[in-house]
């Protein structure tokens, strides 16, 4: 039973972090502003008003970083989908989010001065769940060197996780999604 959930623990994480570099990958507005001005704005403006090109201002791909980048990423430029793709797509959606939709753009996003625990992110700070999880660890993975070990990859993950989750419902959702399954079995664990 015990390599059951260990089994399903470093799977669980493994999806974590594949799922955290996915949406952890953020656009550098600063170096967006050039690539935009090289390679949009003879289209739509130069403060994105459009011209031959639509208005990048309140546009309906433009209510998050997430989908400019991926309409950048899979359809700009115009007759080129692929002259403008990974970072270069995510630089400028920073840039497009940031200046002319008036968000922040996620990388000047911080993490709060006291770290929160991700756990207290998804569940709030006096839950339940998130006490279920702290006397998991403490009570089960901090007694054996895999469950340490496990320990020192989430206290890495910690902040990014936490500002992830911050920063991206979906990802929240998603993590929540993959605590809320392992709880019974936690609890279980705890209670024999």
């Amino acid at each position: 039973m015990a390599q059951k959930i260990c089994t399903l623990i470093v799977t669980t994480t493994s999806i974590l972090l594949i799922t955290l570099s996915a949406y952890a990958q953020q656009g550098d507005a600063e170096n967006g502003e050039t690539l935009y001005s090289r390679q949009c704005a003879s289209c739509h403006g130069a403060e994105g008003g459009g011209g031959i090109g639509p208005s990048l201002v309140g546009c309906g791909t433009c209510n998050s970083e997430e989908s400019l980048f991926d309409k950048i990423d899979k359809d700009m430029p115009v007759g080129n989908p692929s002259g403008c793709t990974d970072s270069c797509a995510r630089d400028i959606a920073a840039y497009i989010f940031q200046v002319f939709n008036g968000e922040p753009s996620t990388t000047t996003t911080t993490v709060p001065a006291e770290p929160q625990c991700p756990a207290e992110v998804i569940y709030g700070p006096a839950s339940e769940e998130a006490e279920l999880l702290r006397r998991y660890r403490d009570r089960v993975l901090a007694v054996g060197p895999s469950g340490q070990k496990l320990i020192r990859i989430y206290y890495t993950l910690e902040g990014p996780l936490v500002q992830a989750m911050q920063t991206n419902a979906r990802f929240k959702a998603l993590c929540k999604k993959q605590c809320d399954a392992l709880i019974p079995i936690i609890e279980m664990q705890l209670n024999r």
